[in-house]
């Protein structure tokens, strides 16, 4: 599999829904497990798949989207639960050789989570995608790929951080995170107990992670630990929040290894120079990194040539992270040059005839 893979992300992107900021009916939920025979040892097993086609949970400004039920994401990779083979659902049935299937057993035989009775349940999200990255690397899939799979574990660490404040409050865009965290202030005035007002502040944590602006988050967060030593389940809901930040941000800073070393490459099509440039900006600014963040959103700036979705969303976070910034005004379209028209050239007369007897 050597042609270069797109990643997800990309292909999210392109997409029209995006970041419509229309709020699609609910999906009906989970639908029954699909049936899926491992390619590497033959196990027979199934998967559940949640419905895809809502977007009501929303999309991040880094492309993780959430379904009705805020879990769709966690279902995308599909894993063998005897030997720990693990792909996204669509390139999970595949046909290997023997050597591959030797290398995938290699790259998985020290997991843990071999033998399992059912992957989906045994086996944290986050981990999962760890295994399809080792699956990757066995299989000397594109950089790309493995990119994709660091940021689908950033994902799915997320999706469960924040899936209270999710489920409660469907944010189609990423622009309207500070309408919601007004929004949860007005109901933080009007709650009537200290733990409903200390319940709608962690909402307000979990917002401001979606929005990932950590700074926000984390003034909340301390508002929160003096409470938090009085109230157990206040204490542990912070704690496991906090634990699931780390991973995201353990799996975004490898990511972030992986994409300038793809970015260094010669053969970066534009097109993925500045989806990658993007992602690598969005992801600095989720890490905290904000000069870091400005310095590569300006580069992804200079790299658009046209008015688009992704140059909206940059703008917009950029003025966030910059206030007053300049931003570079459209390029006007360079007329065409007309062609110098050339005289058709006369053909050779033909030779006479020769003259008749």
């Amino acid at each position: 599999m050597r042609r270069l893979v797109i990643p997800i992300v990309v292909a999210l992107l392109v997409s029209g829904h995006m970041w419509a900021q229309e709020t699609p009916a609910p999906s009906p939920g989970a639908v029954k497990g699909d049936p899926y025979s491992c390619p590497v040892d033959g196990r027979k097993f199934t998967h559940p798949q949640s419905r895809i086609g809502s977007l009501q949970g929303g999309v991040d400004s880094d492309h993780c989207t959430y379904e009705g039920n805020g879990d769709w994401v966690l279902y995308s990779i599909v894993v063998c639960p005897r030997c720990n083979y693990a792909a996204i659902r669509d390139t999970f049935p595949r046909a290997f050789n023997p050597k591959q299937r030797q290398a995938i057993l290699k790259a998985t035989a020290d997991s843990s989570y071999r033998g399992v009775t059912e992957a989906m349940t045994e086996i944290p999200p986050w981990e999962r995608a760890e295994l399809a990255l080792k699956c990757s690397k066995a299989l000397d899939e594109p950089l790309s790929m493995q990119i994709q799979y660091l940021h689908m574990a950033s994902w799915m660490a997320r999706v469960k951080a924040v899936r209270p404040a999710t489920r409660a409050y469907p944010i189609a865009s990423p622009i309207l995170v500070d309408d919601f965290v007004r929004l949860i202030g007005r109901k933080v005035e009007r709650a009537d107990t200290p733990k409903e007002k200390n319940r709608l502040k962690l909402h307000t944590a979990m917002i401001h992670q979606r929005g990932g602006d950590v700074t926000e988050r984390d003034k909340v967060l301390a508002e929160l630990d003096q409470a938090a030593a009085k109230d157990p389940l206040l204490k542990t809901r912070i704690d496991e929040f906090r634990k699931l930040n780390v991973v995201e941000a353990g799996y975004q800073k490898r990511a972030l290894e992986l994409i300038d070393q793809r970015l260094a490459g010669e053969d970066v099509r534009p097109d993925e120079r500045l989806m990658m440039t993007y992602i690598k900006a969005d992801t600095l600014r989720r890490l905290g990194l904000k000069e870091d963040a400005i310095k590569t959103f300006r580069e992804v700036r200079r790299l658009m040539r046209r008015p688009s979705q992704l140059r909206t969303m940059t703008d917009y976070l950029l003025t966030r992270l910059a206030p007053g910034e300049p931003l570079p005004k459209p390029e006007a379209p360079k007329p065409e040059t007309p062609k110098e028209t050339e005289t058709p050239k006369t053909p050779e007369d033909p030779e006479p005839s020769p003259p008749a007897d």
